[in-house]
């Protein structure tokens, strides 16, 4: 499946993340969509990497691990990672949808 998702990501991050001469509010909106998509990706990733690594820092009853936050990631970086998830997600949803439509036929 990436095999096939890589390319039009790629493609579409070039459409999504390409700097013009002026923005459009949309592209602004898109933009900012991207990027808190990656942040919160980031932070999922870094909470089970935490988890399943079993990385536990020495805290006192005050601040328990799980309160620990990850630094944000720089905004070019998460639109990058976001607009990476949001397409793959996308691809994963419309494959495992008409896989769903084929076996109720």
């Amino acid at each position: 499946m990436r095999l096939v998702a890589k390319p039009v990501i790629n493609y579409t991050k070039k459409l999504h993340l390409a700097k013009k001469d002026e923005e459009t509010v949309c592209q602004r909106y898109f933009l900012a969509f991207f990027q808190s998509i990656g942040q919160k990706y980031h932070r999922f990733e870094f909470r089970v990497n935490r988890k399943f690594l079993n990385i536990n820092r020495k805290t006192d009853s005050s601040n328990p691990s799980h309160n620990i936050r990850p630094k944000p990631i720089a905004d070019e970086k998460a639109a990058l990672l976001g607009v990476d998830v949001f397409y793959e997600g996308l691809l994963y949803f419309l494959l495992f949808w008409l896989s769903v439509v084929e076996i109720r036929r």
